[in-house]
């Protein structure tokens, strides 16, 4: 990792999203989280531009339609060529969000304000969903892509969006069905109707898998992550928890995490998902509703 900067947290703690404002991290490395019935509404009215931070191989292979790419490796050189006007919001994604979240992050320093990432995460969680992509995997251009994207989301215009699986059903016979809406915080009761229970997991941080590749808990369990960084140096993130990480070969570090959410939060190496192009699957799930396969696994 010689000559890319790293944002190292302090404290790595948990991020607003993921903890309703618990244990903040650090302002500047936190952003914001967009679930699909407010970016649907967005996308709508024009006022989203996607921010692909994959490399040009993996761009040009699937991405989400008119997305812009931003090379992870250069991205720096593209920061500031940025220039839109001020009410579009830019929705950085990667394949799992780790190198979106790291992009995110350092352009909220250089001053752009209007920055989010998806939820479900980044380009698996997209196609997880069944929405339409382009590129030479599908054999499928922008200008195809983003017209069958409009169509689905132009039957319900002005209804308040409750299910992806309803709405793309109709255009997208080969994606997978689903019957139940979009994974939404439990409602009804508090975390202290629950007893909430201290889960302590090593995780070792290798070339090609982390291990354990998930992590189950329930809201308002406290997670304690011994991180091991094993063979070489890795770049551990979470997005959803604001965590951004560079360990040496052998180090070790201790994160905590309070879970007062439901969700699928992926974690991962950017080393490793720069390489394998983030084949590797790995989450901390929290009272899901779903199977994994719905986040893209």
């Amino acid at each position: 990792m010689t000559g890319i900067p790293v944002l190292e947290l302090p404290t790595p703690r948990t991020s607003y999203w993921a903890s309703h404002g618990e244990n903040l991290i650090p302002l500047e490395h936190q952003i914001r989280t967009i679930e699909r019935e407010e970016l649907f509404r967005a996308l709508l009215k024009n006022r989203v531009t996607f921010l692909d931070i994959r490399e040009p191989k993996e761009f040009a292979q699937s991405h989400l339609p008119n997305a812009l790419n931003i090379p992870f490796s250069s991205r720096e050189a593209y920061y500031d060529r940025l220039k839109f006007p001020p009410n579009t919001t830019f929705v950085l994604y990667c394949n799992w969000d780790f190198r979106g979240y790291v992009a995110a992050v350092e352009m909220k320093e250089k001053g752009f304000s209007n920055l989010a990432m998806m939820y479900p995460h980044g380009l698996r969680g997209w196609i997880g969903e069944g929405l339409p992509i382009a590129g030479e995997a599908v054999g499928q251009t922008d200008k195809e892509a983003s017209a069958q994207l409009m169509r689905i989301l132009r039957r319900h215009p002005e209804a308040e969006i409750q299910s992806v699986a309803d709405l793309s059903a109709e255009f997208l016979a080969e994606g997978p069905q689903r019957t139940d809406g979009i994974l939404r915080p439990a409602k009804g009761g508090t975390q202290d109707d629950v007893k909430a229970k201290t889960i302590r997991t090593p995780l070792r941080i290798l070339p090609k898998v982390i291990e354990p590749a998930h992590i189950e808990a329930s809201v308002g369990d406290r997670v304690i992550l011994d991180l091991t960084a094993e063979e070489e140096d890795h770049w551990f993130v979470i997005p959803d928890f604001g965590v951004n990480l560079h360990l040496e070969p052998g180090e070790s570090r201790t994160v905590e995490l309070n879970t007062t959410r439901p969700g699928y939060f992926p974690f991962g190496c950017i080393t490793c998902c720069t390489r394998y192009q983030c084949k590797i699957k790995q989450a901390i799930l929290v009272d899901l509703t779903k199977e994994v396969s719905y986040y893209g696994e």
